[in-house]
């Protein structure tokens, strides 16, 4: 087995400094060197290329510090991210630097390499470090001294080091690709929607277009002459929490009933397991918002326009007063097609409307009373829901298998940075 060290960080370190920016300030358009700051670190660890700032090319060959070199490790020294971490790559950008919000940091050549210095840092031992040395009121941050009292535990094998980053940067890529793929399918997605909930699918399976099928002018614009157009109102029931906006505090307990509030929903569910409970008396005050099954939920106050279709319920539940509750009360519209037309583009364009004043967002129970409804054949409803459910589906297993790639790479990074594993045989586990 490899022998391992503990060290203080400061003593295997050459070198760690901030940079700078020109006077007035940088943009993408006022240079020709990248220069690197904050924003372009990313939350859960790497550097974003896109979209970076750009300092005159005197200025950089006047800059006596901050001057990139490959495989800097780069950490944000200030603001609300300070501690974010970032690996760069010089293979797009010969010459670069960085901002005063950034550190670079660089190792002792002769005692370790920088992607095990990177993963270090962004294991979850060493973050919590870096939370307990931000220091500053005004501003909060890390500062120059933050490396010491740091222990780092590392191999003093470099080979053994490089196979640890290797493996790392293996579950990097998985979670990578996993993204990418999950970016793929809601464009997909998006663009699904687009195509079903304007020109529907005809009697064969196919999406209809204008130059095969008759279309007609509407108030939603061009529709298969086989849709007609009313308003939402007729077919549903509405209703929103009137009353009160916060309970005391007593009145939250660890069990009861959920209490659902817009920020509950992410990707159209709930996330149970964040929402709050009430007692019993106050769910019975307002039974009229009692969810069921079936039931579709929005926000209307804030961040309007988060819709989530209820299809599981593990308790008793209901909604706050930033939220909204729509039942479908008529059995020729399909639930389902509600929760997807309410993400398609047409009431987008609405919420749009709705935020783009100066006033608080708000979504009244008449907006959503009046809105256009396409009124179809309910196994066409049916048979556009099934296709972008099936679409939703490849989505979630996706989002699930991210989060188990997540889980294990934060399980590696506790045991291959600790030394408490051996490295053989680990690899293979990731594509398992």
């Amino acid at each position: 087995m490899s022998k391992w060290e503990i060290r203080d960080f400061s003593n295997i370190i050459s070198l760690m400094e901030s940079g700078l920016r020109p006077k007035g300030g940088v943009s993408v358009d006022s240079g020709e060197i990248p220069s690197f700051g904050g924003e372009n670190i990313i939350q859960s660890g790497g550097v974003s290329y896109n979209n970076l700032n750009k300092v005159p090319t005197k200025f950089f060959e006047m800059m006596k510090k901050g001057i990139l070199k490959d495989k800097d490790v780069l950490i944000n020294k200030d603001g609300a991210n300070t501690g974010k971490v970032g690996l760069f790559n010089n293979s797009r950008f010969q010459r670069a630097c960085i901002n005063e919000h950034l550190f670079l940091i660089r190792g002792k050549e002769e005692v370790i390499i920088q992607d095990y210095i990177y993963y270090f840092l962004l294991s979850p031992k060493a973050q919590q470090i870096i939370k307990t040395k931000i220091s500053g009121s005004a501003q909060p941050g890390l500062n120059t001294k933050f490396i010491e009292n740091f222990p780092i535990t590392f191999p003093l094998d470099k080979s053994i080091q490089s196979r640890i980053a290797e493996i790392l940067s293996t579950a990097d890529k998985a979670i990578e690709n996993s993204e990418k793929l999950i970016a793929k399918y809601k464009r997909m997605k998006t663009g699904l929607m687009q195509d079903l909930l304007t020109k529907g699918i005809d009697e064969n399976g196919n999406i209809r277009s204008e130059a095969t099928h008759k279309f007609k002018d509407s108030p939603l614009g061009r529709i298969p002459v086989e849709w007609e157009v009313d308003i939402f109102g007729k077919y549903s029931y509405i209703k929103g929490r009137i009353g009160w906006r916060g309970l005391k505090s007593d009145e939250y307990k660890e069990e009861g009933p959920y209490l659902i509030a817009g920020n509950h929903i992410v990707d159209s569910k709930v996330v149970w397991d964040t929402c709050q409970h009430i007692n019993l008396y106050r769910f019975n005050e307002s039974p009229e918002i009692q969810l069921q099954l079936d039931d579709i939920i929005i926000s209307k106050d804030g961040t309007i326009g988060r819709v989530a279709y209820v299809d599981f319920l593990p308790g008793l539940a209901t909604i706050n007063s930033t939220m909204m509750l729509l039942r479908i009360t008529n059995k020729e519209i399909y639930n389902r097609f509600i929760f997807y037309y309410l993400q398609g583009e047409y009431f987008s364009n609405i919420i749009k409307e709705k935020t783009s004043g100066s006033g608080v967002p708000h979504l009244f129970q008449r907006d959503m009373k009046s809105l256009l409804l396409p009124i179809i054949d309910f196994q066409e409803q049916n048979n556009i829901a099934n296709m972008l459910i099936s679409l939703d589906n490849q989505i979630i297993n996706e989002i699930i298998a991210l989060s188990k790639l997540k889980r294990l790479k934060t399980g590696l990074m506790n045991d291959l940075l600790s030394g408490k594993v051996e490295i053989e045989g680990i690899g293979e586990v990731i594509n398992e």
